[in-house]
């Protein structure tokens, strides 16, 4: 998306083309949703994207906010999506 597109879909029900075929998907609802949330739960919400390559959300919210997650497996998810996320960056 370009920044027209990032203010387009942070409306709500605000719909982007998902690419050549020009059709929208969704209710133009999520990205919303998501800010408002993250946001009540005194969160900061950030995307980044770049047309024709990919968009990328980052949700953060206050430690006061996150439970201690205690299975080791879904830790190892965390981490290999924080990975892959981080090398996407370069």
């Amino acid at each position: 998306m370009d920044k027209d597109g990032i203010t387009k879909a942070m409306a709500q029900f605000g719909q982007v083309d998902s690419g050549s075929d020009g059709k929208k998907q969704g209710t133009g609802l999520g990205l919303p949703l998501t800010k408002e949330l993250v946001e009540l739960h005194g969160g900061t919400f950030e995307i980044e994207s770049a047309l024709g390559y990919g968009t990328m959300v980052t949700l953060t919210f206050p430690a006061g906010r996150v439970v201690k997650n205690t299975d080791e497996r879904d830790e190892r998810t965390v981490q290999d999506l924080t990975d892959r996320s981080s090398q996407n960056r370069t």
